[in-house]
């Protein structure tokens, strides 16, 4: 496999820096979008010539996409998280990766049974510790890091 083709369901808020990290990625070809409001996603699609939908199911019968991102409002990571990994398509969600934790062991249990990847987006970037590492590295104040 090449490039992963890759598709992004939720385009606002953080689904757009996702949208931007993937057509950055030299082994990513972004190919769908998916967002609730139909003209903007239609607009996003065209000028990013991709294919863009209302619907992560109809995205997901079109079978044009091997991964994706979620981020979507949390109630929704479990029910589209679970139905990617049914058609075999690869899951990066943003957190929490469900609500329930009988809904996270439905999504692994189909993962491991698919052989698919799942990974949740859990970062502490708004956390004093990676903020002070971050000052520190910027800085210099600990030296050059290798």
């Amino acid at each position: 496999m090449d490039k992963v083709c890759y598709g992004v369901i939720g385009l606002k808020g953080v689904g757009n820096l996702h949208v931007r990290l993937a057509q950055q990625h030299e082994k990513v070809e972004l190919a769908a979008l998916v967002d609730v409001d139909a003209a903007f996603v239609k607009k996003s699609a065209e000028e990013l010539g991709v294919r863009g939908f209302t619907d992560y199911r109809d995205m997901l019968d079109a079978g044009i996409v091997d991964a994706v991102s979620i981020a979507t409002p949390h109630h929704l990571h479990a029910i589209i998280g679970l139905a990617c990994l049914n058609a075999g398509v690869h899951i990066f969600t943003e957190k929490p990766l469900a609500n329930r934790v009988s809904e996270a062991d439905a999504m692994l249990a189909a993962a491991k049974a698919k052989n698919l990847k799942v990974c949740v987006g859990h970062q502490y970037r708004t956390y004093r510790s990676p903020q002070t590492m971050k000052h520190l590295i910027d800085t210099g104040a600990i030296g050059k890091i290798m």
